[in-house]
């Protein structure tokens, strides 16, 4: 091989190794079209449909009556004694919410009040129809506390860390719910996350395909995510070609070894 060819040759080498290895700036930034503005202010048109109970729905109720805790016990759990501190005997007591369990009717076994048909109701729903049907047995209105216990979403793919996450909130949308794994890692693809979700009482689901690069997501109707959304962050092209974690030793070794062939090639040039 003549010299001039082995010039090219390393030029071509380090060339495609530069291309595959890197990522476009223009890839990665969130929301772009922005730039310049000061003080910009975009309207999320995204309809937010408030989430409404569902058959396998897990819940906790607590029902408090300040004027008469007594009364309000029997809608929850027995009175949990805590102790303060190791070493000290005062203790407090606190009330415990009991667990509902929607059943495949939609229905929950209320204490007293026996069966309540609650799918299909919002949390604020059911607190109205709660202390509605509670008004008979005390005599003023409690404060009822509903909180979900198995509502969460799933975030897949290329993100730093994937799995089930937990929605302690109503309203969380595309961007929290990508926070809450942590991000999308570099290799990430921004302009093409996949959003799946389960119809309403059937065994369909709807995807869409969401491109958080551009500020036309918040117009979106699944810029708010709802339980059991499942978010899946497709890696870019590069990933496959791109060095890992764990082979990271090898190609920084193959990048040490291009480095030496070039070193050698300028010398035997000059």
């Amino acid at each position: 091989m003549t010299k001039g060819k082995k010039i090219q040759f390393c030029t071509l080498f380090l060339s495609c190794m530069i291309l595959f290895s890197c990522t476009s700036y223009k890839k990665i930034p969130y929301l772009q079209g922005g730039e310049g503005e000061v003080d910009a202010i975009y309207k999320i048109n995204a309809i937010y449909s408030e989430i409404t109970f569902q058959p396998q729905d897990e819940l906790i109720i607590t029902v408090n009556s300040p004027l008469e805790p007594g009364a309000a016990s029997v809608f929850n759990m027995p009175l949990t004694q805590n102790q303060l501190a190791p070493n000290m005997s005062q203790t407090y007591y606190s009330v415990v919410g009991r667990d509902y369990l929607i059943d495949d009717n939609g229905d929950i076994e209320f204490p007293v009040l026996g069966k309540l048909h609650i799918a299909g109701l919002t949390r604020k729903g059911l607190e109205s129809y709660l202390k509605s049907s509670l008004k008979p047995y005390l005599n003023e209105d409690p404060i009822i506390t509903i909180n979900y216990k198995n509502h969460q979403i799933s975030v897949l793919g290329e993100v730093n860390h994937p799995g089930s996450i937990p929605l302690v909130k109503d309203k969380v949308n595309l961007f929290e719910a990508l926070a809450l794994a942590g991000d999308l890692t570099i290799q990430g693809k921004r302009d093409n996350i996949v959003l799946m979700r389960k119809l309403d009482n059937s065994d369909a689901m709807s995807i869409a395909y969401l491109d958080i690069s551009s500020k036309d997501v918040l117009q979106s109707p699944y810029f708010y995510v709802q339980p059991n959304d499942i978010l899946y962050v497709q890696p870019t092209k590069s990933k496959t070609l791109a060095p890992d974690r764990e082979s990271i030793g090898f190609w920084f070794s193959l990048w040490s070894m291009a480095m030496s062939a070039v070193t050698v090639i300028v010398v035997l040039v000059k």
